[in-house]
C-alpha cells in the first residue's frame, strides 16, 4: 500500500514546474444569512457549493532561476484555462486569478510566488438557434403577399364579358367538393361553397375575394393540443396538416374548362385556392411545439366511458379512437408521423411550384424549406417506431396499458396497424411507438 509521502506530486502549470510549501483552499456552502427583528435564529439560504479558490505558497530556485520565473509568468499569464498539478490534490484544470510574486536580496537565487487558481469546468458561450416556427409564420405570410398578386395579375387580363357560366360553376363546384372532404378547412368552405356567390365576386370583386379566402384560412381559430388528435376543425394536428397537404393536391388535379376565358379565370382560381389552403397548413405548422408539450395541471381520467353509437370502418379508427377514448393528448410526438407530413406537405408545395411566377416560386420555395426545417426541429424529440407481437388477442385498451402505461392511447394503436375492432387486437406484428 502506498504511502502519504509516494502519493504527493511534483507541482507545475502548464508544464512549468516550481516547489509548493503549502496548499489551502475554502470549503463548504455559499450561504446567505437573513436576520429578522425579535428572531433568535436566522434563515440559512443555500446558494450552492461556494467557489474554491486554490491556493499555493511557491517558490523557484537554482542558477536557472530567473529562466525558469520568466517560464512561470508566461503560463499564468496566458489566457484561458490549464491544467495545475496539484501536489496534494492531483490534476485539475483551472484559470489563474490573483498571483502574486515576491524577490528578496535576502534570499538570493530565490523567487517566492503566491498562487490563487480557480477551478472550473469547459467555458460553453450561448449559440444562436433559428426559431423556426416563427420563420414558417413569417413564409407563410410572404406565400399570402405573392399569392394574391399572382390572382389579380391574372384576372386583370381575363375578358369577363366572354366567360362561360355554365364552365366556370362546374369547376367553382369540384373545388368546393374536394375541400369539403377536408373538415380542417371549414373556414375557407364556407366561402366557396356558395358557387354562385364566387361567380358574382369573381366578376365583380376578385380581388375582395382572394383577400377574404386569405383572411379566412390564415385566422382560424384553431389550437394545438397534442400529437395525438384527429382530423378537426377545431385543431391542429399532423394527421390535418397532411389532410390539407392532399387538398391542395387534389385542387391541382381538376380538370379546366375547355374555352380560353373560363380556363384562365379557372386556373387563377384554382391557383388562388391552393395559396389559401397552404397558408391554413403553414400557419397549423408553425402553431406544433419544437419539443416536448407540457403536461396538463390536472389530471383526467384515462378512459372515459360513453354511451356513444360509434359507425366506422378500419380506415377511420382515429374517429373511433377519439369518440370512444375522448382523444388522446399525447405530448411526445412520433418521429415517423412527423416526418411523413412534412413529406406529404413537401411535396404538395412542389407540386403548386411547376406553374408559379418568378416572384411566387421563391416564396413557395421558402414556405417549403422553412416547414421542412420546423418538422424537423419538432421530429428531434419525438420516439421512434417499433415492432412488437402481443402473445395473445387483447383488448386494444389493455395492450395500450402494457406498451404505454396509458390507455387512452388505444386509438393510436388502432389506426397505426388498421385494426377494424378495439376489441380483439391480432397476434402479429404491431407497429407501436417506442415507449
Amino acid at each position: 500500500m502506498m504511502g502519504w509521502r509516494d502519493r504527493v506530486q511534483p507541482a507545475s502549470f502548464r508544464g512549468v514546474s516550481f516547489q509548493a510549501e503549502t496548499g489551502s483552499e475554502p470549503v463548504g456552502r455559499q450561504t446567505q444569512v437573513h436576520e429578522y427583528p425579535q428572531r433568535d435564529l436566522p434563515m440559512v439560504e443555500d446558494l450552492g457549493r461556494r467557489t474554491r479558490p486554490i491556493k499555493l505558497t511557491a517558490w523557484i530556485a537554482g542558477d536557472d532561476v530567473f529562466e525558469r520565473r520568466d517560464a512561470l509568468l508566461k503560463a499564468l499569464d496566458e489566457p484561458g484555462q490549464g491544467e495545475l498539478v496539484h501536489p496534494w490534490m492531483g490534476r485539475m484544470t483551472v484559470t489563474a486569478t490573483d498571483c502574486e510574486m515576491t524577490h528578496d536580496r535576502r534570499e538570493g537565487g530565490v523567487v517566492r510566488f503566491d498562487l490563487v487558481f480557480v477551478a472550473g469546468g469547459e467555458l460553453a458561450f450561448p449559440s444562436a438557434q433559428a426559431n423556426t416556427a416563427v420563420q414558417t409564420g413569417l413564409a407563410a405570410d410572404d406565400v399570402r403577399t405573392t399569392g394574391l398578386s399572382r390572382f389579380e395579375r391574372a384576372m386583370a387580363g381575363v375578358n369577363l364579358a366572354r366567360l362561360q357560366l355554365r364552365n366556370v360553376q362546374t369547376l367553382l363546384q369540384s373545388v368546393s367538393r374536394e375541400l369539403g372532404r377536408t373538415p380542417v378547412l371549414r373556414d375557407v368552405l364556407a366561402l366557396v361553397q356558395d358557387t354562385q356567390a364566387v361567380y358574382v365576386a369573381l366578376r365583380n370583386a376578385p380581388g375582395s375575394l382572394a383577400r377574404a379566402l386569405f383572411d379566412a384560412a390564415g385566422s382560424a381559430q384553431r389550437v394545438f393540443t397534442g400529437f395525438g388528435g384527429v382530423v378537426s376543425g377545431d385543431s391542429v394536428s399532423l394527421s390535418g396538416i397532411d389532410s390539407q397537404a392532399r387538398a391542395i393536391r387534389n385542387v391541382g388535379q381538376i380538370m379546366l374548362p375547355t374555352d380560353s376565358e373560363s380556363a384562365a379565370v379557372g386556373a387563377a382560381y384554382v391557383s388562388l385556392v391552393q395559396d389559401a389552403v397552404l397558408v391554413s397548413a403553414l400557419s397549423d405548422v408553425a402553431q406544433i411545439p419544437a419539443g416536448r408539450v407540457a403536461a396538463p395541471a390536472s389530471g383526467v381520467a384515462a378512459v372515459g366511458v360513453r354511451a356513444d353509437v360509434v359507425t366506422t370502418d378500419a380506415t377511420h379508427a382515429w374517429m373511433l379512437a377519439d369518440t370512444l377514448l375522448a382523444g388522446p393528448e399525447r405530448r411526445v410526438p412520433v418521429a415517423d408521423d412527423v416526418r411523413a407530413a412534412g413529406v406529404s406537405l413537401s411535396d404538395a408545395v412542389w407540386g403548386m411550384s411547376a406553374g408559379a411566377g418568378v416572384e411566387h416560386f421563391e416564396s413557395l420555395a421558402q414556405a417549403r424549406i422553412r416547414a421542412g426545417q420546423h418538422f424537423v426541429a419538432v421530429s428531434r424529440s419525438g420516439a421512434r417506431l417499433v415492432t412488437i407481437e402481443p402473445p395473445e388477442v387483447v383488448p386494444a385498451l389493455v395492450l395500450a396499458y402494457r406498451q404505454y402505461e396509458d390507455a387512452s392511447r388505444a386509438g393510436e394503436l388502432l389506426a397505426r396497424n388498421r385494426i377494424e375492432h378495439p376489441g380483439f387486437v391480432p397476434v402479429r406484428s404491431l407497429e407501436v411507438a417506442q415507449s
